[in-house]
């Protein structure tokens, strides 16, 4: 009987213990959970989730720019992301950080407007709310919004948001700003309801047109076109000054295949990496047109097909072809180095105008430099503007 009462008192105490700890467990806040925003300095409209993190990894989907994706955790260069029911890994580079979450109010310009259950035009609707609902803004990003309303937890469409001034984020406010469309070969380009080539088209508009800049964008403007406010893809805009969002008003230069041994082959890549997918293999004396150089990759196209090649194995034709530039600023005396290829991302230090800067890899509208920094280096990105 002593035995089975000890045994039984330790039960009860056990018991006690785990209660107390759950107890104790549920009174921990819960880690605030971070989000990121999809991007694609490439100029693409969707990044590839993938399976594990490589470039060579199977696809699992693809998960278009702007959306909104929760960062599960860090593994080196790479993000494991949640979208909805989709897990998977996304390069750091197409992932920028941020978002505020300051747990300010917002408006509904234009309604009925749905509320999603994630960051997604194809995502559920939860409901519908009408021109003039406050909501509740839990989470900032770039082209979606996290809100509470009326007890639900959701996502809208910032562009149908009004949030009482300032600009979202991932973009920098320029007031009065102009700029003109330049699009290859001359053809028209969308003005879209939101930053997705997935939305609507509100208008359709010749090269050579002029717009309104209300935000500036790494890929995407916030433009008026007479009296319609939509969004341009920032690659087909140039603005007033001289500069250009994307590659369409950039310096080209010829250059050949030029490989160790004339029996070597080398890849184009989707990707600046060595794991990404090859879009087709080129032998010594195949001519090349850079569209952009950098130290380690360059940004190049073989018959019509874009992609990025090794810089060591690419004889340039021209002297004046450089990775080695100079940063400028015709309206401030330094220029922002920030941790990825977008507004939004962290600022490492500011470089002041008339540095040296080399370009590793030339992305279409920003570049990964190197910058000294006292006896060192630092990496980071500028936007291609700001270095001549």
């Amino acid at each position: 009987m002593m035995h089975t009462k000890g045994t039984l008192t330790h039960k009860r105490w056990f018991c006690a213990l785990i209660v107390a700890v759950m107890l104790c467990a549920a009174a921990l806040p819960a880690a605030a959970a971070s989000y990121g925003t999809v991007r694609n300095p490439n100029g693409g409209s969707y990044v590839n989730l993938r399976e594990w993190g490589s470039y060579s990894a199977p696809i699992l989907t693809r998960i278009s720019v702007g959306a909104t994706v929760e960062i599960v955790r860090t593994d080196g260069d790479w993000r494991l992301v949640r979208m909805g029911d989709a897990v998977g890994y996304m390069h750091s580079a197409f992932v920028s950080l941020g978002g505020s979450s300051s747990g300010a109010t917002a408006t509904v310009t234009v309604g009925p407007l749905n509320l999603r259950e994630t960051a997604s035009t194809s995502a559920r609707v939860l409901t519908q709310l009408a021109s003039g609902a406050q909501v509740t803004v839990l989470w900032r990003g770039d082209t979606w919004s996290q809100v509470s309303v009326n007890g639900l937890t959701g996502y809208l469409l910032n562009s149908y948001l009004s949030f009482g001034g300032g600009s979202s984020s991932g973009t920098v406010t320029t007031p009065d700003a102009n700029a003109t469309i330049r699009t290859k070969n001359g053809g028209r380009l969308n003005l879209r309801a939101w930053a997705s080539n997935d939305s609507q088209v509100l208008g359709s508009y010749a090269s050579g047109t002029r717009v309104r800049v209300l935000t500036h964008g790494a890929s995407w403007c916030k433009v008026q076109v007479g009296g319609t406010v939509g969004y341009m893809s920032s690659a087909y805009l140039v603005f007033d000054g001289g500069t250009s969002g994307g590659s369409s008003s950039e310096k080209t230069y010829s250059a050949v295949v030029n490989n160790p041994k004339a029996t070597q082959v080398l890849n184009l890549r989707e990707a600046p990496s060595t794991s990404s997918r090859s879009l087709g293999q080129y032998y010594n004396g195949t001519a090349v047109t850079v569209l952009g150089m950098g130290t380690q990759w360059l940004r190049v196209r073989v018959g019509g097909v874009e992609g990025y090649m090794m810089t060591r194995y690419v004889k340039v034709n021209s002297a004046s072809a450089t990775p080695h530039k100079t940063v400028t600023n015709a309206s401030s005396s330094y220029v922002n180095l920030r941790e990825g290829p977008g507004y939004d991302y962290d600022i490492i230090r500011r470089v002041t105008r008339g540095e040296a800067a080399s370009v590793v890899i030339p992305y279409p509208t920003w570049s990964k430099v190197i910058v000294r920094s006292g006896s060192g280096y630092q990496t980071g990105y500028m936007m291609n503007s700001f270095l001549k």
